[in-house]
């Protein structure tokens, strides 16, 4: 099975050593598991060889659209399995890569109305897509193809209209989310909700003093040494 680790990165974690703390850390071994790319955004730029350069900018207004793109590039390039994460993310990958992680089309930290608990403040009906998710070639490709139109068909006339802000664009993982539930109500894909993708034992969020002091590099050398990886 090709599988595709697809981290959404930008121009700036490309430049400010984000990207290259992954590298360091735990894409060290990746090659052991996986394919891997960093997808940046902006045109005109050299991307580096495990770079991917997208034709969108980077700004939060466009991340629907850079999330449409990477997983387009991927099916693309015909991969069957896509671990989409972040660059504010450590990804444990012997542990991750043990598990089932084909056993649905979508796996992930997944919230929504089936297992109780709604999106704050609005009344579309969606999960949360949280800090990795596996797609399959199909729930990709749903993404890929119709991301933008339900974001487009379902959002707010109005950013400003109240409790309205956290429904524009910037939302990718939301309206993912509410895509995919329609595809799963259809009967069209099969969705597995998994713990395992909060905080530990597949992937971790950077949080707390390392956010807002030490910043993400020094973050993912201290996780790589605390999981005994380094």
């Amino acid at each position: 099975m090709r599988t595709l680790i697809a981290i959404h990165s930008c121009q700036a974690d490309a430049n400010n050593g984000r990207n290259d703390a992954i590298r360091e850390t735990w894409l060290e071994d990746a090659n052991r598991f996986s394919d891997y790319k960093f997808f940046v955004g902006g045109i005109g730029k050299s991307p580096r060889k495990d770079e991917v350069l997208l034709e969108a900018d980077d700004s939060g207004r466009a991340l629907i659209y850079k999330d449409a793109a990477i997983l387009r590039w991927a099916l693309d390039h015909g991969y069957e399995r896509i671990f989409k994460t972040e660059t504010d993310v450590y990804v444990d990958l012997p542990v991750m890569f043990n598990s089932d992680y084909g056993a649905a089309d979508v796996i992930g930290r997944l919230i929504g109305p089936e297992w109780g608990q709604l999106y704050p403040r609005t009344n579309v009906y969606c999960f949360i897509q949280g800090h990795g998710v596996w797609y399959s070639q199909k729930a990709a490709q749903f993404i890929a193809d119709e991301l933008v139109s339900t974001y487009e068909r379902l959002s707010p006339q109005s950013e400003t209209e109240p409790n309205q802000a956290d429904l524009g664009p910037r939302s990718s993982d939301l309206w993912s989310g509410q895509l995919l539930t329609e595809k799963w109500r259809e009967g069209l894909i099969t969705v597995r909700p998994d713990a395992c993708y909060a905080h530990g034992p597949f992937t971790y969020h950077l949080q707390g003093d390392y956010y807002v002091k030490k910043g993400t590099p020094a973050w993912l050398r201290k996780m790589h040494r605390d999981l005994g990886r380094s």
